[in-house]
């Protein structure tokens, strides 16, 4: 469960309006769960110059921005599981594959959000 409260805290972060807010939410995150993860809020301030840039779209186009990074991590996922395979005996087959790939991404995301 400590997982999902992680997310939790840094959606507090990038959903935040504006960047001045969302500095102070990582502040606060890093106050919490700075000593047992420091990595992560290390990484959000190593690359806050960039992380910045988010914060000058509205929230609506944020969470586009987000959604496709989604979108983009399910499609390599799929790319990579049929990238091997120079072709299929059945269109079957390859939807049978492309459903293992995604149902694998699903449970491994799934995996990093529950642990913790």
């Amino acid at each position: 469960m400590r997982g999902i409260a992680i997310c939790g805290q840094l959606r507090e972060v990038y959903s935040a309006e504006p960047a001045e807010a969302a500095q102070d939410a990582l502040e606060e995150f890093d106050e919490v769960w700075g000593r047992q993860y420091p990595s992560i809020a290390q990484v959000w301030q190593l690359a806050w110059a960039e992380v910045t840039l988010f914060f000058a779209f509205s929230s609506e186009i944020r969470r586009v921005i987000y959604t496709m990074n989604r979108i983009e991590s399910l499609n390599s996922v799929i790319r990579k599981s049929i990238k091997t395979r120079g072709s299929f005996h059945s269109e079957d087959t390859g939807e049978k594959l492309i459903h293992l790939a995604i149902r694998g991404h699903v449970t491994q995301r799934q995996r990093m959000t529950d642990s913790g």
